[in-house]
């Protein structure tokens, strides 16, 4: 029902016949989920763990990756726009560009790339879970990537950041 990333992990919420469970995916679990590129909304996902309580809630925290399985799983359509054309209106919205990095900075939460296509350039924000798996040479100055991600307006700059690794690719 719904995916988030965290520093530590990610969070995804289980529904099942109107009940629903939170899974916790620590980050160095993730790198053995069987079928993870395949972890999006709608995803029919099997896993085994300890249940504690979070929040109020239930909360299922698996021992290892291989816990969980990632039996279906649907990529959202994204539509692929222009870095120009997008707009604080855009807001919340999960785009899809294209383009070259030509910068890339480390920061206290991540690494901030800056991704230019022939219409301008925009930053995407890689928090630290999801900068830890996208492979380097995808991070680089230079190189040629396909993002998507949720437009976000952080102090007046539009953003694009992406929810898991597997967004980050070669076109």
């Amino acid at each position: 029902m719904d995916l988030q990333g965290f520093s530590a992990g990610w969070a995804v919420i289980l529904e099942q016949e109107g009940h629903r469970l939170r899974l916790f995916i620590p980050n160095q679990q993730m790198a053995e989920v069987p079928g993870r590129e395949g972890l999006y909304l709608g995803a029919t996902i099997r896993a085994t763990g300890v249940l504690t309580p979070y929040r109020g809630e239930l909360e299922l925290l698996p021992q290892r990756g291989r816990d969980i399985i990632v039996r279906r799983g649907i990529r959202p359509e994204a539509p692929l726009r222009s870095i120009g054309s997008l707009t604080p209106g855009d807001q919340g919205a999960r785009v899809q560009i294209r383009g070259e990095i030509v910068e890339a900075r480390s920061f206290s939460a991540g690494l901030r790339l800056l991704v230019r296509d022939e219409s301008g350039a925009l930053p995407v924000i890689l928090w630290e879970n999801v900068a830890a798996m996208v492979p380097e040479r995808l991070k680089a100055k230079g190189a040629k990537v396909e993002i998507v991600g949720q437009v976000r307006v952080y102090r007046g700059e539009l953003q694009l950041i992406p929810t898991v690794p597997w967004e980050v690719r070669s076109p």
